[in-house]
C-alpha cells in the first residue's frame, strides 16, 4: 500500500528546495529561471523551479518527511544540530490554524496583509483585535508603499523558500490534511523591525494569507536543527523554530544558510542583550484607531501618559476631599523624592505620616534595602485603615534596628484616620499588621545579605504598639519563571496529546495554579485586614515584584472602582508602573536570571477573580487579554521601563496603551455586571480560592490547532 505521505514528499523535494529570493542577501540566483522571483510577474504566471541534483540517488522521500515530522514535534536537539539562541528546545512545534484568530501584539494580523495598495489606506487589524473570540478592537495603522507594511515599518530579511511544518493532525485548513495542505506550497517569511511575518503563497491568488505575524519583542527564542540529506547536489535544509512568549510556536523548513541569515538578523533585532528604545517599532509608528461611526482618531505619542499620572488624584478620590485636607487624615506629601534623589524606583509623589520629619524619612529609607521605605498606596473610602508598602529591613545577621524606621512604624497605626479618632484608638491600644509576602525561610535567609524581616516582638517592646507579622510564602521570581516554562510545555501539549498523564494533571503538577491559589489566599488576608480596621504594611525583599501583587489584588478585593475599565488601568498604573516593577528587567532582557512572570501572574489573577465574581467587574476577560498582549507588542511605550524615572524619556516618543483603553473602553465590557456592587467588597473564601481557581483557557490555550479537541 503506498504511503500516503509520498505526495508530499515528491513536492518537498521540488519545491521546497527552490532557490532564494533575489532580496535575501545570501541568495544565488544561477538557477533561477526567468520570472521565477521577479515581483513583475503575477504569481500564478511564475515558472516553478526544479533545482538540478546529482548522480546520486537523494535520500527516500517517505523519510525526509518523517524527519521533519519528528524535529517539529519538538524532539531533544542532535550533536549535528545548529546552535539556536536558546539551548533548550521547544516542547513542540504547534502551527495554529489559518483561520483561527491570533493576538496583536500582531497589529496587522489580516487576511490580505501583503496586498501591494495602489495608495495609502488605513488596514484594520484580525477581528477579534487582542483578544480572540471577544469584544471587537478596531486597530488600524497606515500603510505605505508597497507591501501592505505598516507605518514606519521596514524590511530587514525576506524569505521565499520555505515550508511550514505543521503537526501530524488537522491544519484548520478546512479539515485537509499535512499531507494534503502543508507542504505543498511555498510559503514566504518577512523579518520587519516590527515583526516576523510568515504567509502562505497560493499560486493564483492575488492576496496572500497571512498565517502568523509574530512581533520582535514577543519572540522568546530561535531553535534550528539541520535535516540529514544524503544527496550531494541538493542544497542542505534546516528546520526552524520559533516560540513566542504567548505560547505560540511555528516551525519552518529551509534551506541551512536562510536558517543562520535568519538567525543572525534576529539575534540582532529581537535577541540582544541590549535593550534600546530606539530600536522599538512604537518608537517610529503611529496608530490611528477606528471609532464607533467610522471615525479615525490618530493616536498622539503624549496622548494616555498623563491620564493617571497622579497618586494624589486616587487619595483624593478615597478621602473624599482635596490635598490641602490631608493632613487631618494624619498623612501628607513629601518632596523628598521630587527629583528622584531619595528612591530612584519610587514615584515622585510619595505620601507618608503627618508625625515624620522629612530628616526621619530619609533616614528610614536608609534602613530599608533599595531605600523603598513606607509608603501609602491605599486608603479607605473617608479614611480609615490604610495599605502601605515598602521593601525589607537591613536587619542583617546582627538584627540591627533603626529609631527613624519604628517611629515611621508606630505612625503607621494611625495615619489614615481621623485625629479626632485617633485618641479613640490609642486608648483602645494601636495595632499594624506587617505582611511579609516571602516564605520565612527565604526571609531568614536573607539576613546573610544584609536584609531580612520585621520582627513583631522588637516593635512591641520598642514601640508599644502591638504589631504582628506574618508570611505569605509565596515563591521568588526564579520559581515562577521555572513553572512558567512548564505550564507552557503543558499548554502545548493540549494540541497534541502524547502521555497516559491526564491534561489537567499535568497542568496542576506545573504548580503554576498552586502559585495562583499562594497569592489570592494573601491578597485575601490583606483584604481582610484592612476590611476589619487594622493597617497593613506590605513587603518582600526589594518591594517591586510580590508588594505589588498583594497590593493591587486587595485593593482590586476592597474598592469597587479599581473594578471599572478605567479604575483598572489606574491600579496598574500606580501601584505596578509608578512604584516602580521592573518591566524591562522581568521581561524585556534577554537571557536574564531577573526574567519573570510576575505581571502575567497578576493578570492571571485578576481573571481567576472574574470567575468567581463574574458581576463584580464592569470590564470582560478581554482586557486582560489586551493588557498581557501590549506587553510584548512593540506597539506602546507602557510596559518598558523600571519605574517613573525611566519613563520621561518614552514619553515623547511612544504612544501610550492607556490612550488605546480608554477611547475603545466599549470593547471590553462585562455584560453581567452589576453597577451596584461597585460599593462592595469581593473577598474570595478559602474554598472558593481551591475549587474555582483554573487554568486562563482565552489566554493559554487561545493558540491551540482548531483541528485538536481541547481537554475536557
Amino acid at each position: 500500500m503506498a504511503s500516503p505521505l509520498l505526495p508530499v514528499a515528491r513536492r518537498l523535494g521540488r519545491d521546497l528546495l527552490a532557490v532564494r529570493s533575489p532580496l535575501s542577501p545570501c541568495g544565488n540566483n544561477a538557477r533561477v529561471r526567468k520570472g521565477l522571483l521577479d515581483n513583475s510577474v503575477p504569481p500564478h504566471k511564475r515558472a516553478r523551479c526544479t533545482p538540478t541534483v546529482g548522480k546520486e540517488n537523494p535520500a527516500p522521500a517517505n523519510a525526509r518527511v518523517e524527519e521533519l515530522r519528528r524535529h517539529g514535534q519538538g524532539s531533544k536537539r542532535s550533536p549535528g544540530a545548529m546552535g539556536g539562541v536558546d539551548a533548550s528546545a521547544g516542547a513542540s512545534a504547534t502551527c495554529c490554524s489559518p483561520g483561527a484568530t491570533w493576538s496583536p501584539s500582531a497589529m496587522a494580523c489580516t487576511t490580505d496583509a501583503f496586498q501591494e495598495p495602489s495608495d495609502d489606506r488605513l488596514l484594520a487589524c484580525e477581528p477579534g483585535g487582542f483578544a480572540p473570540a471577544s469584544p471587537q478592537l478596531a486597530l488600524e495603522s497606515i500603510q505605505h508603499g508597497r507591501g501592505g507594511l505598516l507605518h514606519g515599518e521596514h524590511v530587514l530579511l525576506r524569505l521565499r523558500a520555505l515550508a511550514i511544518v505543521t503537526e501530524d493532525g488537522d491544519t484548520g485548513a478546512g479539515g485537509a490534511r499535512p499531507a494534503e495542505c502543508a507542504l505543498d506550497l511555498q510559503d514566504e517569511l518577512l523579518v520587519t523591525n516590527y515583526a516576523v511575518r510568515v504567509q502562505r503563497r497560493r499560486p493564483c491568488a492575488r492576496a496572500y494569507p497571512l498565517l502568523w505575524c509574530m512581533p520582535l519583542l514577543c519572540i522568546e527564542r530561535m531553535d534550528a536543527h539541520k535535516l540529514s540529506d544524503s544527496s550531494s547536489g541538493t542544497r542542505k535544509l534546516a528546520l526552524v523554530q520559533l516560540a513566542c512568549h504567548d505560547v505560540r510556536k511555528v516551525a519552518c523548513a529551509m534551506h541551512a544558510d536562510d536558517a543562520k541569515e535568519l538567525k543572525r538578523v534576529l539575534q540582532d533585532n529581537a535577541f540582544s542583550s541590549l535593550f534600546k528604545h530606539s530600536r522599538i517599532f512604537a518608537s517610529v509608528h503611529r496608530l490611528r484607531i477606528m471609532l464607533p461611526g467610522s471615525t479615525v482618531h490618530a493616536l498622539d505619542a503624549r496622548q494616555g501618559w498623563e491620564t493617571f499620572a497622579t497618586i494624589e488624584g486616587e487619595i483624593e478620590r478615597s478621602l473624599g476631599c482635596s490635598a490641602a485636607r490631608f493632613a487631618e487624615f494624619g498623612i501628607r506629601r513629601t518632596a523628598l523624592n521630587s527629583r528622584y534623589e531619595l528612591c530612584k524606583s519610587y514615584p515622585s509623589q510619595l505620601y507618608v505620616p503627618v508625625a515624620c520629619s522629612d530628616e526621619e524619612l530619609a533616614a528610614c529609607a536608609a534602613f530599608r534595602t533599595k531605600g523603598r521605605l513606607p509608603a501609602l498606596t491605599w486608603i479607605s473610602h473617608g479614611g480609615g485603615a490604610a495599605i502601605w508598602r515598602s521593601s525589607q529591613p537591613k536587619a542583617g545577621m546582627l538584627n540591627s534596628t533603626s529609631a527613624a524606621d519604628d517611629k515611621l512604624v508606630l505612625a503607621l497605626c494611625s495615619a489614615g484616620m481621623r485625629l479626632s479618632e485617633t485618641a479613640d484608638l490609642r486608648e483602645q491600644g494601636l495595632r499594624l499588621r506587617i505582611v511579609d509576602c516571602r516564605p520565612k525561610v527565604n526571609a531568614v535567609a536573607n539576613r546573610a545579605r544584609g536584609g531580612g524581616h520585621s520582627y513583631a516582638g522588637g516593635y512591641t517592646e520598642r514601640c508599644g504598639v502591638s504589631v504582628s507579622v506574618d508570611f505569605m510564602g509565596i515563591e521568588n521570581i526564579h520559581a515562577m519563571s521555572s513553572s512558567l516554562a512548564k505550564l507552557k510545555m503543558a499548554c502545548t501539549s493540549a494540541c497534541e496529546p502524547s502521555s497516559s498523564t491526564p491534561w489537567l494533571v499535568t497542568v496542576e503538577q506545573t504548580k503554576w495554579l498552586h502559585h495562583l491559589r499562594t497569592v489570592l489566599l494573601g491578597s485575601a488576608s490583606v483584604a481582610a485586614t484592612v476590611l476589619g480596621g487594622t493597617s497593613v504594611l506590605v513587603h518582600c525583599s526589594d518591594g517591586w515584584d510580590r508588594t505589588s501583587q498583594l497590593c493591587a489584588l486587595s485593593q482590586l478585593m476592597l474598592d469597587g472602582r479599581c473594578r471599572t475599565t478605567l479604575g483598572f488601568c489606574r491600579l496598574i498604573e500606580k501601584d505596578w508602573i509608578r512604584f516602580g516593577h521592573r518591566f524591562r528587567a522581568r521581561v524585556h532582557l534577554r537571557d536574564s536570571e531577573n526574567n519573570s512572570p510576575v505581571f502575567l501572574q497578576f493578570l492571571d489573577c485578576c481573571w481567576q477573580l472574574l470567575q468567581i465574581f463574574p458581576s463584580a467587574f464592569e470590564f470582560s476577560s478581554s482586557l486582560l487579554v489586551m493588557i498581557a498582549d501590549s506587553i510584548h507588542s512593540g506597539c506602546f511605550g507602557t510596559f518598558l521601563t523600571n519605574c517613573e524615572h525611566d519613563k520621561a524619556e518614552l514619553a515623547p516618543h511612544m504612544p501610550s496603551l492607556w490612550a488605546l483603553v480608554e477611547l475603545r473602553a466599549g470593547d471590553h465590557v462585562n455584560f453581567k455586571y452589576v453597577p451596584s456592587t461597585c460599593t462592595s467588597t469581593i473577598i474570595p473564601s478559602t474554598v472558593q480560592v481551591h475549587r474555582i481557581v483554573s487554568l486562563w483557557a482565552p489566554y493559554w490555550l487561545r493558540f491551540a490547532a482548531a483541528g485538536h479537541s481541547l481537554p475536557s
